[in-house]
């Protein structure tokens, strides 16, 4: 019978935490995004407790900052690396999240309404 070889234990190598994994997977989300998201809830209307921000408002709002600061980037940023993806963080913060994507015949697609 072949013996099967022992594998020592790494004490270098260490597993990641599952917020590390969602870190890596999602990447980080820049600044200017949160920044941008965060004027948004201090400007827009609140209709009965509830702040709707538009992706496109998002995506404006984010690129004029990261422009001013220098930073290379595209629109599809934004989707391939999941910039959009901060729902959690809000929630973790305090915010009732509604993701509402209405198809592309209406005329405002993909929005999140913000309630606390």
């Amino acid at each position: 019978m072949p013996q099967i070889p022992k594998f020592e234990r790494s004490v270098k190598v260490k597993p990641i935490t599952p917020e590390e994994a969602e870190n890596r997977r999602f990447g980080l989300i820049p600044d200017e995004v949160v920044l941008a998201i965060n004027k948004l809830l201090t400007t827009n209307p609140c209709i009965r407790g509830d702040i709707s921000i538009q992706q496109e408002e998002i995506i404006k709002e984010a690129s004029a900052m990261m422009e001013a600061n220098g930073k290379q980037f595209t629109r599809n940023d934004f989707f391939e690396k999941n910039w959009l993806k901060f729902e959690d963080q809000y929630r973790k913060a305090g915010w009732e999240i509604i993701y509402d994507y209405l198809e592309k015949n209406e005329p405002v697609r993909t929005r999140w309404i913000f309630r606390h």
